[in-house]
This record gives C-alpha cells, sequence and structure tokens, in this order.
C-alpha cells in the first residue's frame, strides 16, 4: 500500500479517490519491490535472503521531505497531494519493524529527528508484538514472541471508519519519540533492556541497504548489469523497554502493561542457525519466574509472578484497569475488554 499511494494508483481514470482510508499493519518504512528492472513484487530483503531486493529506499515517510543522501525531495503522499486523491491513513506496526524493517523512518527523518504525523494520517506501535505471532524457539534462541495484534486492529479499523464516515477525530498517534527518549539507538545500556540470564541482546538490526539499479528505462538505456551496493546510510532507532524488558511507548495491550512475562519484537538465532545473528521478524517469550526464591537463585533483575501478583485479585484489578483504560482511549472495543477479563479471571494467576 505504501507503494500504491507512493506511484499515484489513489487516483482512477475518472480522476477520483479510490480509498478513503487504510490500515497499513507491519509494513514498517519499507516499500516493496514495484518500478524496478526485472522487478518482483513479491520478494523483499531478509537478513539472510534476497540481499540485492529493494526495501529501504527513500521515501520513507508519509510527509513530503528532502533527503541529503539521495538529494531527491518526496514522499509516499507526494502525488496523491497534487491530485487531491490521498486516504485517511493509520501506519500500525510491531516492535519487529523498528529492528528489521527500519520502522523508526515512518515518523523520523532520514538524519534520525522526529517528524509529526500530516493531518491525514496517523502512526501506532503495538508494544512489544511480532511482526508474525510464532511459538516455540523455530531457529531462534528463545521460545518466540506469540502475541497477536488482532483485538488493537479491531479497535482501530473502527476508529478508521468512524474517522472517514463519520469526520470523528481519531486516536493520536502512539509512538516512541527521540525528543522523551523512548526511541532509542539499539544499545543495551540505551534500550534498559535488563540482563536476563540466557538471553543474548546484542543490538542487531538489518542493515538497510541502499542499492544502484542502474538507469531507469525513460532514461532510454537498459542494462543487464546487477545492482551494487551504495551504502547504509539511515540511522534507526528502537523503542525503550521498561526494567522488565516491554516497550514503554505505543500502545500498551493488557499483556504488556500487566505482564507475565518479557515480550519483544526481535530475537537472535541459536547456534545450529547462523549463531547470534538476528533471527528475522521473530520476537521472543521469556517468562517471569514463578516465586522470589527462583528468581534469585536465578539472577534474574525482573519481578517474580509471586512478587507481582501475591493475589488473583490483584493480577485481575490490573488487567481490567488496563483494558478499560484502552477503551477509554478507542484503543480496544467493549467486546475485547470483556475478552480480556474473562482470560484474566479464569487464570490461575496469583491463586
Amino acid at each position: 500500500m505504501h507503494d500504491f499511494l507512493q506511484l499515484g494508483f489513489n487516483e482512477d481514470e475518472h480522476a477520483q479517490r479510490v480509498f478513503d482510508g487504510i490500515l497499513n499493519w507491519g509494513g514498517g518504512a519499507s516499500g516493496g519491490f514495484f518500478n524496478y528492472r526485472f522487478a518482483q513484487p513479491a520478494r523483499f530483503h531478509w537478513q539472510h535472503i534476497g540481499r540485492w531486493y529493494p526495501e529501504r529506499q527513500f521515501p520513507f515517510t508519509n510527509k513530503v521531505l528532502f533527503d541529503p543522501i539521495t538529494e531527491k525531495t518526496d514522499g509516499r503522499l507526494r502525488r496523491c497531494r497534487s491530485t487531491n486523491t490521498c486516504p485517511k491513513i493509520f501506519e500500525t506496526t510491531s516492535e519487529s519493524e523498528y529492528w528489521a524493517k527500519g520502522g523508526s523512518l515512518l515518523h523520523t527523518d532520514t538524519l534520525g529527528n522526529d517528524l509529526e504525523d500530516p493531518r491525514n494520517a496517523r502512526t501506532y506501535l503495538l508494544s512489544s508484538l511480532p511482526h508474525v505471532a510464532l511459538s516455540g524457539p523455530g531457529i531462534c534462541q528463545q521460545p518466540r514472541n506469540p502475541l497477536l495484534p488482532n483485538r488493537a486492529l479491531r479497535a482501530l479499523l473502527v476508529a478508521l471508519d468512524e474517522w472517514v464516515s463519520e469526520n470523528k477525530m481519531p486516536p493520536q498517534s502512539r509512538v516512541p519519540r527521540r525528543s522523551d527518549g523512548t526511541l532509542v539507538r539499539p544499545l543495551q545500556k540505551r534500550v534498559g533492556f535488563p540482563q536476563i540470564p540466557g538471553v543474548t541482546f546484542n543490538g542487531l538490526v538489518t542493515t538497510g541497504d541502499l542499492f544502484d539499479y542502474g538507469p531507469s528505462f525513460d532514461e532510454g538505456i537498459l542494462t543487464t548489469l546487477p545492482p551494487f551496493l551504495v551504502d547504509s546510510p539511515y540511522p534507526v532507532f528502537v523503542p525503550r523497554t521498561d526494567a522488565d524488558g516491554n516497550d514503554l511507548a505505543g500502545i500498551r495491550l493488557p499483556e504488556i502493561a500487566v505482564p507475565l512475562a518479557t515480550y519483544s519484537g526481535w530475537a537472535v538465532r541459536s547456534a545450529a542457525f547462523a549463531g547470534d545473528d538476528l533471527c528475522d521478524l521473530a520476537g521472543q517469550k521469556i517468562d517471569f519466574r514463578q516465586t522470589k526464591a527462583e528468581r534469585l537463585a536465578d539472577g534474574d533483575p525482573r519481578l517474580s509472578i509471586e512478587e507481582r501478583y501475591p493475589t488473583h485479585k490483584k493480577y485481575l484489578r490490573e488487567v481490567t484497569r488496563a483494558a478499560i483504560r484502552l477503551y477509554w482511549q478507542r484503543l480496544l472495543l467493549d467486546e475485547d475488554v470483556r475478552r480480556y477479563i474473562g482470560e484474566a479471571k479464569a487464570s490461575n494467576i496469583g491463586r
């Protein structure tokens, strides 16, 4: 959808707007492999696969900016603005996009400075969520992150519909910012991720290689030479975490606001699969210890389940408060608030 807008396809043959609203999920600041020589739109750049496929190519944001790297002025909405065919947009990302798809470039310029959204767009981080919810370690060192975005996306879809249909203003953007210290360089001291026994934090992010793909067809030159690497010039930043390792900024669903584990949108590979390298778009789940004695014996700095929720009533109360707070912020629907409360009530936490 980023490329759809950038290439001007939200204007139909009669100069009318095609889509009134777009809810993007998990796109990061990336585009697809469109409008290049030998383009394969379904291919994209992974850490170990498809390294010559373009992904982190300017422009990244919905705002029109000058990029000193390419010396171009552009933005995702430049064409639709000129034809008055821009939709209303929700950019929603998981934490994974910040580590694997340059997600911070959605709301910073190419030098790393904070940007405000244009009037027709909002940006939301779903705190500590993965690009794809999975369980078990797979090729990663830790069990992967199983959290789903569905409940937040349902509420955001309703809010987008109300914005388009009734001109009801949507929730404000919820993203980490350089200005308040919640968007930082991927260094453990800056991120604040705890020293958890047996858990590797090395701060790896995808490189975001910039390639030269040669002259375009409209220059009258056809070449079959492969693209060549220019640089990896664009600075990317990641969300800062709390003492548990869960993201501070963004939409903190009850699983993050009232946690039972550390959840991250990044992970590293196990020894048999290029050990300690980035585990692509996977996240991880690192359970809290059950008792204070267990965590002290293991040297785990995170409070145990026993210390956090000494009674079931306390756990239920905190989940209820977190869910209702999101409801009043229009970030959860009533039916999903009831689901969260019902699941907490049926759990054994604190019993």
